[in-house]
């Protein structure tokens, strides 16, 4: 079972793979998005998928954390910015 899902992960990976990588983890981080995005699954994904030689480690570990990292950025801005009238708006 786990060489089949291996096999089918593998066989859709392309060069576009690593970009959705990156906005997988952006929009998990940003926006209260997470609920709707499986950043972490997709993580883990990238990480095996880069263990057999599909991507490089060292560029997944490099882009989902600046994904990671650009995301919680923009959520911050956005909370500091429009959290408070939005809590007052609706609390």
């Amino acid at each position: 079972m786990e060489e089949k899902v291996m096999g089918l992960l593998l066989s859709v990976m392309s060069d576009w793979s690593i970009y959705a990588l990156f906005l997988m983890t952006f929009f998990e981080a940003a926006l209260l998005l997470g609920v709707f995005i499986p950043g972490e699954t997709i993580v883990i994904a990238a990480g095996i998928a880069a263990s057999r030689g599909a991507l490089d480690l060292t560029e997944v570990m490099v882009v989902a954390s600046a994904g990671a990292i650009l995301g919680d950025t923009v959520g911050y801005f956005f909370g500091s910015r429009y959290g408070e009238g939005m809590i007052e708006r609706y609390a």
